[in-house]
């Protein structure tokens, strides 16, 4: 537990410090696959750092989308069947909050 009362999650020494929704190898326009369902997806970079806000699930439809905590690269169906609070994805493989990949 913190100071202020909070558990602390536990980061791997090897993720420490790392930022895989920026540091992620991908390229606008490329094809990724799912790690989960293995269907290719299209990589569009955001290229701010601020919040996106999806009004519906066709919004990220077929858009790559990366774990904030893993940097694992999942599709919008695969992420949103992860997560135990409706429509906000979640990684399936650590349960990291999932986001489009920025540019640097």
């Amino acid at each position: 537990m913190s100071e202020s009362g909070k558990k602390r999650r536990y980061i791997p020494t090897d993720r420490a410090g790392r930022q895989p929704w920026i540091h992620h190898g991908l390229t606008e326009g490329n094809l990724t696959p799912c790690r989960s369902c293995r269907t290719l997806l299209e990589v569009k970079l955001q290229r701010s750092q601020a919040s996106v806000l999806v009004s519906h699930h066709g919004a990220i439809e077929d858009l790559a989308l990366v774990c904030t905590e893993c940097g694992h690269v999942l599709c919008a169906d695969c992420a949103l069947a992860a997560s135990s609070v409706p429509n906000r994805p979640s990684c399936d493989s650590c349960g990291g909050n999932m986001t489009m990949p920025m540019s640097t």
